[in-house]
């Protein structure tokens, strides 16, 4: 596996940096018919590394991803980046590297390099093709939901934990420049033709900081934690997609926030998630925090996306959410037991 370079549309490339072979992934790529022009025998042919590929389309990111198999039967995860991105794809898989050196359960990273397509990054697959916990949940009982909830709080908290590229600086930066961005955020938000329904009461929440933020120390945050970037098998979960390139540090609440959004639909995964994290009920600082953060993600959100099914999944989680906490007059969701 390790010697693994190539998908069925790309060929890897570390030595030399050929000029136009790079190109952007678009939608209505086809890794078959972009194959053909590969079958006269040339060096590091597709067909020589990788028997099948299979996209993933799972998550809301405009990553390329792959389940790829070789000839042996052997299974990777691929994702391929605007090669543009080259340098942050390197930055992001050393953080992998030492993230998974510290025991955080996520899957091991295999290699990085450059293709014909773009910037890629090769690691360890894990599980099915199906086991995606966003996918698992509406099968389950309430008792095994809770159980999963607590065994995703225990992962976060390790992740939160891993003592790897802390930023002295950080917790100024956080602290000091989020409430400005959330009250930037509401403005623009006031300019936007399109309106959630209820949005003034999460622009309320946005103009008035939780004094919290100044009291917690920053950790290592994955940035984009919830259900639908954990992975399950076999009774263990694993930890996938991080969501920021460049890894940061920042307030260890913030990385409840898809956990919050999900509250109502699956509240004994997410009080499950809060348990397990604290080992208990949360402290007195937590909701109020959670709640800000919550506001801002489904602003945010509504803001960065043109799609039709996005905006209205995103207009149900609003509405779920504004009466989880009865417009947002609550610090602690309804959900929450």
């Amino acid at each position: 596996m390790k010697d693994m370079k190539s998908t069925k549309n790309c060929r890897m490339s570390k030595e030399k940096e050929k000029a136009g072979h790079h190109q952007n992934i678009m939608k209505s790529y086809n890794p078959i018919q972009h194959m053909q022009k590969f079958l006269t025998p040339q060096p590091l042919l597709l067909t020589d590394r990788f028997m099948k590929i299979v996209p993933v389309t799972i998550g809301r990111s405009a990553t390329r991803k792959y389940i790829v198999e070789d000839k042996s039967g052997l299974k990777a995860f691929l994702k391929i980046e605007p090669i543009e991105n080259y340098s942050n794809v390197k930055k992001y898989f050393l953080m992998l590297e030492k993230l998974y050196s510290t025991g955080v359960i996520t899957p091991q990273p295999i290699e990085y390099g450059k293709c014909e397509e773009g910037a890629y990054i090769l690691s360890n697959f894990v599980g099915s093709n199906n086991n995606n916990l966003g996918e698992v949940l509406p099968h389950l009982t309430d008792e095994k939901r809770y159980l999963l909830g607590r065994k995703a709080g225990r992962l976060l908290k390790k992740i939160h934990q891993a003592p790897l590229l802390r930023n002295k600086n950080m917790r100024h930066h956080w602290n000091e420049r989020f409430p400005k961005w959330a009250k930037d955020l509401a403005e623009l938000y006031i300019k936007s033709p399109n309106k959630l329904d209820g949005y003034e009461y999460y622009l309320e929440i946005l103009r008035e900081t939780p004094n919290s933020l100044n009291q917690r120390s920053s950790c290592f945050l994955h940035f984009d934690y919830g259900s639908h970037n954990l992975l399950l098998q076999e009774e263990k979960l694993w930890a996938i997609d991080f969501g920021s390139i460049e890894a940061k540090d920042g307030d260890p609440y913030y990385d409840f926030r898809h956990i919050f959004t999900h509250g109502s639909k699956y509240p004994y995964f997410s009080t499950g998630a809060i348990n397990g994290y604290f080992e208990g009920h949360p402290p007195e600082d937590f909701f109020k925090s959670t709640r800000f953060y919550l506001a801002w993600d489904i602003i945010k959100s509504s803001l960065r996306t043109n799609d039709t099914a996005m905006i209205e999944s995103i207009a149900v989680l609003a509405k779920n959410c504004l009466l989880s906490y009865d417009n947002m007059k609550l610090d602690q969701p309804s959900w929450y037991f």
